[in-house]
């Protein structure tokens, strides 16, 4: 092969790589206006720093090295390494990094003989689409094929998996949603996802220097990189001298306990950074809502200012930030904390509920069911008894959205009557605030059932038992009060035939009909299905061995409460799971999961 550039590159994949990097170098500044400006994220000067720094280097790592053919050869073992080219590789690039990831990738790729084709995120399309651009004008220059590199014009989730399925190699960089889609997209990946890179300080090192670096790594384009240093091991006997040097670089140390905890519930929700959920959600909202917030909330305009921008009316320009709110609050996987509930639903939503339902399968098995002995109160994920905790969440269907979250505890033996109960407290977090209400509920050794019921209605104080001809209406455990049996098994009632199909051979009756495999956020149980057909209800509870609930599924007939809903279920849900029971038609409304599962 011909020397190019004065005997400087040997190869021709080498002159394709250095300018790619030379390109994106040439346009850095530009780039890192763009990336700022349209994803509102990182710093300006410390990206044109990326976009200089980061090309050179990469150049100065791939010059020169082989990697196509023979690589090594070792004569004492026989082992010849070989590289060869795998195709076209899929390329998912992150918001945090829109100009040097695609480059990086290309000049691998490139170095390699292979060609890319780039997913941009889209919050950062704009950007990222120009540096591949660039990189597509600096190809044609060298008298290649501009289509080495390529980038996708409509950027939808869907486009981007058939891209990851259809590509011979899949290199995803970003959430850990995207790199857990680009694993199970069927082809080979590599993923490079959020983390939380180690540091060690060495015993010598010069601690001064030390503090500075650490300063610039963690601050650097705003500490939005995944690679940047986020944790730093370092001698325990220098600590004092360490952390003073930290001071002198204007470092502010927080070792309180209580401050630290205060931080990480502001910086992180359900163990993901504040500032990653909160640009998941922009992305996810229509451009010009997406527009507007950046603009007034995160650029500062005002709204006259945002009239003048915009050319739009001001009145406009209001109408579209509480538009862009309320769906922004929509979306957002954070439910609100709310005031005036004095702390309460902020002690419900410090539980262990993520903001969207995980992964379910259900798989029926082939051995027979087991008995159970059952002794949680009908409706709800709790054992009536003095000391028992439970908290459980409700997920809608089909949107797998947190609607809902109840905690229960029995707190004291109770009387009600003259049949002893246990008084149970119950806070209800659901989209109207938070509500609680006494229950007082009983279990022995045969039944479990109702005994009374004490709740705040309309500014009122009221109190129910099984006495009530109301309350006898409402929980129709009948005036011997025996409630539901706690022992069950298998009776052949309920029958589960193909196709989510059922038969019930009586009305309003509960049985066991099957044995299931439930996989929740790929945690496994070995279950039995309990299902319930009662007014126009149809609810299947999967139960451990322990009489437990793992996962609790509530099917309403279509015309259940048409006259309120004003139409029918599978209208009102029209993607949700429907069952057959009985010829009558019964859609999927929500799921139901205990704490424990989680």
């Amino acid at each position: 092969m011909a020397q190019l550039w004065g005997g400087r590159f040997t190869k021709q994949t080498d002159k394709l790589v250095y300018e790619a990097a030379k390109i994106i170098y040439q346009h850095a500044a530009e780039l890192a206006r763009e990336a700022v400006d349209e994803t509102g994220l990182g710093y300006y000067e410390d990206k044109i720093c990326k976009n200089t720094d980061t090309p050179a280097a990469f150049w100065a790592y791939l010059r020169d090295k082989k990697s196509v053919g023979i690589i090594s050869e070792n004569k004492e073992t026989g082992i010849i390494e070989v590289a060869h080219p795998v195709g076209v590789i899929a390329c998912v690039t992150p918001a945090t990094n829109p100009n040097v990831t695609p480059l990086g990738n290309f000049m691998d790729a490139v170095k390699g003989k292979n060609a890319i084709i780039v997913s941009p995120a889209p919050r950062a399309a704009k950007s990222t689409t120009h540096t591949v651009e660039l990189i597509r004008e600096a190809m044609v220059k060298c008298g290649a094929p501009a289509d080495l590199i390529q980038v996708l014009s409509e950027v939808t989730l869907a486009n981007s998996q058939a891209l990851m399925e259809a590509c011979d190699l899949v290199i995803a960089t970003g959430g850990s949603g995207m790199v857990k889609a680009a694993y199970s997209s069927g082809t080979p990946a590599y993923g490079v996802g959020p983390g939380n890179p180690p540091v060690v300080l060495d015993r010598g090192y010069d601690l001064k220097e030390a503090a500075k670096m650490t300063v610039t790594a963690v601050g650097s384009d705003n500490g939005i990189l995944c690679d940047g240093d986020n944790l730093l091991l370092y001698p325990q006997e220098e600590e004092e001298k360490f952390f003073q040097a930290l001071k002198d670089e204007g470092v502010v140390l927080f070792e309180d306990k209580a401050d630290v905890e205060k931080f990480g519930a502001v910086l992180f929700h359900d163990g993901h950074p504040v500032p990653e959920l909160v640009a998941d959600t922009l992305a996810r909202l229509k451009d010009r809502e997406r527009q507007i917030l950046y603009l007034f909330y995160l650029k500062g305009y005002s709204q006259k200012d945002i009239s003048t921008l915009l050319g739009i009316p001001l009145g406009t320009v209001k109408s579209r930030i509480c538009t862009a709110k309320s769906h922004f609050r929509r979306l957002y996987p954070c439910p609100p904390r709310r005031e005036n509930t004095k702390g309460a639903v902020g002690s419900m939503l410090s539980k262990t509920f993520p903001e969207r339902c995980p992964d379910v399968t259900i798989e029926r098995l082939s051995a027979p069911p087991f008995s159970v002995r059952f002794e949680e109160i009908t409706g709800w994920l709790f054992v009536p008894r003095v000391g028992e905790k439970s908290s459980f969440g409700f997920y809608d269907d089909p949107t797998g959205c947190l609607t809902g979250i109840h905690i229960m505890e029995g707190v004291r033996p109770a009387q009600i009557h003259g049949i002893p109960c246990v008084q149970t407290e119950v806070e209800q977090w659901e989209k109207g605030g938070l509500s609680r209400r006494t229950l007082f509920l009983r279990l022995t050794e045969t039944h479990c059932f109702y005994v009374a019921e004490m709740a705040e209605r309309n500014g009122c104080l009221y109190f129910g038992s099984f006495m009530d001809d109301e309350w006898l209406a409402r929980y129709e455990v009948g005036e011997n009060n025996s409630g539901r049996p706690v022992e069950q098994r298998a009776k052949g009632i309920i029958t589960a035939e193909e196709g989510n199909r059922f038969t019930v051979a009586q009305e309003e009756t509960a049985d066991i009909f099957g044995r299931y495999r439930v996989t929740i956020g790929g945690r496994c149980f070995d279950t039995v299905a309990l299902a319930e057909s009662e007014n126009g209800i149809w609810t299947i509870q999967y139960l451990n061995r322990e009489g437990r609930t793992v996962l609790f599924r509530r099917y309403n007939r279509d015309d259940w409460k048409q006259e309120q809903y004003g139409q029918p279920w599978s209208q009102k849900l029209p993607d949700s799971e429907i069952h057959i029971v009985n010829g009558q038609r019964y859609v999927h409304w929500y799921d139901c999961l205990p704490e424990t599962v989680l």
